[in-house]
């Protein structure tokens, strides 16, 4: 099989979506009726269980093969969450002072004969018994679609995507009191394939490599379709569940969306409808189509990563544009 690298669109319908209007009020309360039912279906049906036999040989082997693929870019994503880690412990403007820079935002304050109209760069008074605050809770969607294993033999976007999530394991070992994350897979069967849930990260090598097994098992059985916008949606709301010091949300999709009459706007409004949450979506294939859909997206909110490289460097941008997109 080949690809044209549209991902289901063309020049006609580029610009359909560009021009258009998009009530992005009237498709929130519409995706939300179908993110209603989902949840139902979830809650009501019990999820087929993928059984797998005890790890093989073979299956050891091709996760070594994954997390070869991968070494560097762990080193360089262990580097990202040391510096967010650290993000906690940097200096940061305080406000109120009686010397230092004037504050834009005092200015009327000065002119009534207020003193405290400075600010200044420090490290703010650590609250008594405050050691840490709560964890960043991170989802990632994974796609895990029919076109990803058809297309495999074409531009290996199924193994990229398990080595991502190879990477992702083992990047976030270890970090579980800063970081608390699940995966999830969307495909034409559901928009929420549980893979790692919040706290219960994979430890041992057989427990990851049971992750991986799941992700092609899935995408080699699934229906066609798409569900990456109630992916989104169902992402952002498991992410606020519970307390955290941050809420990420990262959709991965290969970008074969044009067929769905799936638009940039769309899938903006899909991952941007809860102020709490920083969405991203990466598009990993169809190289023209993923670079429109993540150029007509706002800035920061839509990526393309074509090689396992790009991925850490994204993740460094959105945990530092975190503050920027809010």
């Amino acid at each position: 099989l080949a690809s044209n690298n549209l991902g289901g669109y063309n020049s006609e319908s580029m610009k359909q979506f560009e021009s258009s209007d998009f009530d992005k009020s009237e498709f929130i309360n519409r995706i939300d009726s179908m993110v209603r039912d989902a949840e139902e279906a979830i809650r009501t049906a019990s999820r087929q269980e993928i059984m797998l036999s005890d790890v093989s040989h073979e299956s050891r082997r091709h996760y070594d093969q994954l997390h070869d693929q991968v070494f560097n870019e762990i080193s360089q994503m262990r580097n990202v969450l040391e510096s967010a880690e650290a993000k906690e412990n940097e200096r940061e403007w305080m406000k109120n002072q009686l010397q230092g820079d004037l504050d834009d935002n005092k200015l009327v304050d000065s002119v009534t004969g207020e003193r405290r109209v400075f600010r200044k760069r420090g490290n703010p008074e650590k609250k008594h018994g405050l050691y840490q605050g709560s964890p960043k809770r991170i989802v990632f969607a994974v796609d895990l679609s029919a076109s990803m294993a058809r297309m495999n033999s074409w531009d290996g976007r199924l193994d990229r995507m398990a080595s991502c999530v190879v990477m992702l394991m083992e990047s976030l070992q270890g970090y579980s009191h800063k970081f608390d994350y699940s995966i999830v897979g969307h495909s034409g069967v559901g928009p929420d394939i549980p893979l790692i849930d919040f706290g219960e990260p994979p430890h041992s090598v057989e427990e990851k490599i049971e992750v991986i097994n799941k992700m092609y098992m899935h995408s080699r059985g699934a229906n066609t379709g798409d569900t990456s916008l109630l992916a989104a949606q169902l992402a952002l709301r498991s992410v606020t569940k519970e307390k955290g010091d941050d809420f990420l949300v990262f959709l991965f999709s290969d970008a074969n969306l044009g067929r769905y009459g799936i638009s940039p706007a769309q899938m903006t409004a899909a991952l941007t409808s809860n102020e709490e949450v920083q969405g991203h979506a990466i598009f990993i294939a169809e190289e023209s189509a993923a670079e429109w859909l993540a150029r007509e997206m706002p800035w920061g909110r839509g990526y393309v990563a074509l090689t396992l490289g790009d991925l850490p460097r994204i993740v460094k941008e959105a945990f530092a544009n975190s503050v920027k997109l809010k």
